[in-house]
């Protein structure tokens, strides 16, 4: 048996991995997207470490708070000048 499958199983072995590969490269995909955040001015994918858009060089450290529109730090989880709470907005892009 072993040998009359032997073809017939590696040709199987090989679909196989086929599809584990695709599988493979579908999660390091969304895990590298879950990695990545998008510049609030352009949408453009950036790196958490970026500290500027290298599309559109907007500071990705600083945005505009949606209830006061004063510059506010990223990191801030209240507007420091109307307390908006900004955490919402963090949690919502995630």
């Amino acid at each position: 048996m072993c040998g009359c499958m032997h073809s017939h199983g590696s040709a199987h072995t090989e679909r196989v991995h086929s599809v584990s590969d695709s599988e493979t490269s579908e999660k390091e995909i969304t895990l590298t997207t879950e990695r990545q955040q998008s510049c609030h001015h352009c949408d453009f994918l950036v790196k958490p470490s970026f500290q500027f858009c290298p599309n559109c060089g907007t500071s990705l450290r600083e945005k505009h708070c949606p209830a006061c529109y004063q510059l506010v730090d990223s990191a801030s989880r209240n507007c420091p000048y109307c307390g908006y709470p900004l955490a919402a907005i963090h949690q919502s892009k995630s």
